[in-house]
This record gives C-alpha cells, structure tokens and sequence, in this order.
C-alpha cells in the first residue's frame, strides 16, 4: 500500500526512535527523527476521575470521584455538601497524613479506591 501524504506532498513516517516511547523532557526533537517541516501529532490524554472511599467515624463508608488534580479544598466542598456537615467539624487523612487544603489529591499519592477518613 501506499503511504499517507501529509501537507506539501510529503509522505507520512514514523522516525525508527518513536519506538523509544514519548520524548522525555528536555529531549530535542531531532533525537526522535523529526526535522524542519515535519508535522507533529500531539495526542494529550485528559485527566480521569478515580473512585476514593471516604470513611467516617461511625465507620461508614462513601464512595466519592475526584480528579486527582482536585484540591483537598475541593474535595472537602464535595464532602460538606454530601455528609451534611460544617467545614470546621471536621478534617481528613489519608494514612498517617492529615490533607491540607491548599494541596492537590495527587500530592498524597491517594490510589484509586484507596480510603480517607472524616475525623
């Protein structure tokens, strides 16, 4: 068969280093094969939420999705709406760690289905 042309006529390739995987940061592009008047297709994967138990003190748990670029902040408005309680009733931990609300949930490396608790 033959292969694809992209703008200006010129044929489609794949440089032989694209088996190497994405370029790491800092990598200059011709590492990868690629020149002046190449095209390049950026392919960016968007964020998926994951499923985070929430267990409060009578030992009830929720389920709740978050992203893991969320903020405790954020999470905790997502907690006081659905459990019904004031902000200053109550904090979080994931392990031994207490959440503070100026970070993302993915600075605590929290798994999906990993557990929180309400304190």
């Amino acid at each position: 068969g033959r292969r694809p042309r992209g703008p200006g006529g010129r044929r489609w390739r794949k440089p032989a280093s694209a088996d190497r995987g994405p370029p790491r940061s800092g990598d200059p592009l011709a590492t990868y094969g690629l020149s002046t008047g190449d095209t390049l297709l950026l392919m960016v994967k968007s964020e998926e939420s994951i499923p985070v138990l929430l267990k409060n003190a009578n030992n009830r748990t929720s389920t709740y999705h978050v992203l893991p670029s969320d903020t405790v902040a954020r999470f905790r408005g997502q907690i006081r709406l659905q459990e019904r309680i004031q902000d200053d009733q109550f904090w979080l931990t994931y392990g031994s760690q207490s959440l503070e609300d100026g970070r993302k949930l993915s600075h605590y490396n929290i798994c999906p289905g990993g557990t929180v608790t309400l304190n």
